[in-house]
């Protein structure tokens, strides 16, 4: 910068003519990225009968829920994903389409990928029982209480219900809508006190 001006005054004085130079180059605004680690695709594995079945990998991603799903990218804009979960058949979809700009992927792409059992796939290929997410007061700390729900994964032949109790009703009580509640008298996590 200071040797073009002062060779524009070198020539003045000198009087000759100076070639006009074009401005600096403009910087390019700044911007921010609100969400960089937006997932492309929000997939959503359901049975043969239209049971969501990655409702559970989603409140505790263990690392075998992670390996059922891998999501890569082919080219901009364009997505694979491919599903291998146990009992059954291995799927890819490719050339999902996913919105994104300078930041990466504007909003996650929804896709609901339907399974299909191998043939010799047992009737009831899994069942978990887990804390409720759904409901407002989901955990009180003394008293102590927390709604469960389960998950069957298994045609629509077999029975989804299920009969909660307790063992122990004078320790805690469960109703069945899965609520369990604490009935002895000290809190989780603290030892009994002596007699």
């Amino acid at each position: 910068m200071k040797r073009r001006w002062y060779g524009s005054w070198l020539a003045l004085l000198m009087g000759v003519g100076v070639a006009q130079t074009s401005s600096p180059p403009q910087k390019s605004p700044l911007f921010a990225c609100p969400a960089i680690a937006r997932a492309a695709v929000a997939v959503t594995i359901v049975n043969e009968r239209g049971q969501v079945l990655n409702e559970l990998e989603n409140l505790y991603s263990t690392p075998s829920a992670m390996k059922q799903i891998s999501i890569r990218r082919e080219s901009v804009g364009r997505w694979s994903v491919f599903v291998n979960r146990r009992w059954y058949r291995p799927i890819t979809v490719r050339g999902v389409r996913v919105v994104e700009d300078q930041c990466g992927t504007v909003r996650s792409t929804p896709l609901t990928i339907r399974l299909k059992p191998v043939p010799d796939a047992p009737r009831v290929r899994e069942f978990s029982i887990f804390p409720a997410r759904t409901d407002g007061l989901l955990v009180g700390f003394w008293p102590y209480f927390q709604r469960y729900r389960t998950l069957l994964d298994a045609p629509s032949i077999a029975s989804s219900a299920v009969v909660w109790s307790s063992s122990n009703p004078a320790v805690a009580t469960i109703d069945q809508t899965g609520m369990l509640r604490l009935v002895c008298g000290r809190p989780p996590g603290r030892p009994s006190p002596r007699p």
